[in-house]
């Protein structure tokens, strides 16, 4: 049989140009597919971005220095296909490796792998089982359930809470000196309950260990750092705040701080006021600031209260206090606040100042308030609203301190108010509990995010280059490399 040489050199060549095509195309998959690893080649087109981290955490993590273990225990393909809910956690947790060389993000079959969990066994003393994220950096671990990363109505998941809960579990596994925040058990005065459950659960996401005491019962721990007295709605006995003050003493050691938050349905607490007074801070329990001018209040959402109320602005009269905000522009209301003012500067040993001021057009509604009462007459000026007590000693040419926040108006730390980007609360809070307890980490503050719809947010101008790509160029592509394929056959 006579060879067509020009048939073999052409189909030869054909077959040279298929196996390159394929070589590239397999080289191409396995370099995107390593990228894909490292490098968020995805793109959210969901309307509140559910599959992304916020730019908070991503400044966080960029920054950390040591190295951190996620891993999910369970098949990556199981997982993913066990609902949105858990797509949307798994591309979560992958954005971590992503944005930081120290961590690194492993799906970890149990079935398979059993070793993986018996290694945290000396650590962790809880269960690790199917679904479980571990945390872990060096020989302190955090473990994640699904109760953690989501929120539940009705039997459904309504939203995300993952990016909190991981960063979260990062800043406490890298964290070599942990706060510990104790918050005194009793009765909470109603209205402020939500936003102190607001606050612990703020201060737990920026890992600080979260504990509760009973200050009438119980001895206080030495491992506490810091108390949080939280808008008793009785009075202290003589008996509890003299353990208040021993836990602020330590011994002469010094060392500790506590927080004070006030609230305007408190009822009389004298012992209380005695108390913040030995700190050169009173509070005056009669009534609340009401801003008069309408450019310096703004209507708030409280949740507790289920309505909006006028909220006095404020603003950051110490300069230590300045840079606890990023962006000054942004306000920070203060609705409901008792006002504050100072016993003393500066008396034996003992510090006080004010951190957060009304303007000079507040007045005072008092509780009690008269028939023929108008505020619009009431004497109008600066009302504080927050103060830091400090006691001091020297040992050794060094000053031990023991400090005292005082917040008035415990409706700032409202989940509405802290959870809204549109308020300096929730920053301010956060890095003034920093400085308090000498946390040196940026104060971050993570949106849930909502999973009842998800859609994509295409606009006009995407929606038509996708239509153009689909409907022309692919075809009119599929078209000439048709063409092209038939010539060439034509001519063998």
């Amino acid at each position: 049989m006579k060879i067509n040489k020009r048939k073999l050199k052409y189909g030869s060549l054909s077959t040279a140009i298929t196996i390159v095509f394929i070589a590239i195309v397999v080289i191409v998959n396995l370099i995107i597919s390593s990228l894909s690893d490292k490098y968020s080649l995805k793109l959210d087109l969901t309307d509140n971005k559910i599959f992304e981290i916020s730019q908070d955490t991503i400044d966080y993590i960029s920054k950390i220095d040591k190295d951190v273990d996620i891993e999910v225990m369970a098949d990556e393909y199981l997982f993913e296909v066990s609902g949105t809910h858990y797509k949307q956690v798994a591309e979560v947790i992958k954005k971590y490796a992503q944005y930081s060389d120290h961590i690194n993000v492993e799906f970890v079959d149990m079935d398979k792998n059993p070793n993986k969990v018996s290694k945290y066994k000396e650590m962790y003393t809880g269960t690790i089982s199917k679904g479980s994220i571990v945390i872990n950096s060096g020989n302190k671990i955090k473990v994640l359930n699904s109760s953690d990363l989501f929120n539940v109505d009705n039997g459904y998941v309504a939203s995300s809470k993952a990016e909190s809960a991981i960063t979260s579990g990062v800043m406490y596994v890298t964290d070599a000196n942990p706060v510990k925040v104790a918050m005194i058990s009793g009765d909470i005065s109603e209205t402020a309950q939500y936003a102190i459950q607001n606050l612990l659960s703020q201060l737990s996401s920026n890992g600080y260990e979260i504990a509760e005491c009973d200050v009438l019962m119980d001895t206080l721990d030495d491992d506490i750092d810091t108390l949080i007295i939280p808008a008793p709605l009785n009075d202290y006995t003589p008996a509890m705040i003299e353990k208040v003050s021993d836990f602020l003493q330590n011994d002469g050691k010094l060392g500790k701080s506590a927080i004070y938050i006030g609230d305007f349905n408190q009822n009389a607490t004298p012992n209380l006021c005695e108390f913040l007074k030995e700190w050169g801070i009173e509070i005056d329990n009669s009534g609340v600031v009401m801003e008069q001018d309408d450019k310096m209040k703004q209507p708030v959402l409280i949740y507790a209260m289920g309505s909006y109320y006028n909220a006095s602005l404020a603003q950051i009269v110490d300069e230590d206090f300045q840079d606890a905000v990023t962006d000054s522009k942004l306000p920070i209301v203060v609705p409901f606040a008792r006002p504050l003012t100072l016993a003393f500067e500066s008396s034996n040993n003992r510090e006080a100042k004010i951190i957060l001021s009304t303007p000079a057009t507040s007045a005072i509604y008092p509780d009690d308030v008269p028939e023929d009462f108008d505020i619009s007459k009431q004497p109008q000026s600066v009302r504080n609203v927050m103060a830091l007590g400090t006691k001091y000693t020297f040992e050794n040419n060094q000053r031990l301190e023991s400090k005292l926040l005082v917040i008035s108006s415990a409706e700032m730390l409202d989940v509405m108010i802290m959870k809204d980007k549109s308020y300096n609360n929730s920053e301010f809070v956060l890095n003034s509990i920093n400085k308090l307890t000498g946390k040196t980490d940026v104060g971050i503050t993570i949106l849930d995010k909502s999973m009842d719809t998800i859609s994509l947010s295409l606009t006009e101008s995407s929606i038509k280059v996708i239509g153009l790509v689909v409907i022309a160029f692919i075809p009119l592509a599929v078209v000439i490399v048709g063409i092209v394929v038939f010539l060439r056959r034509k001519n063998l």
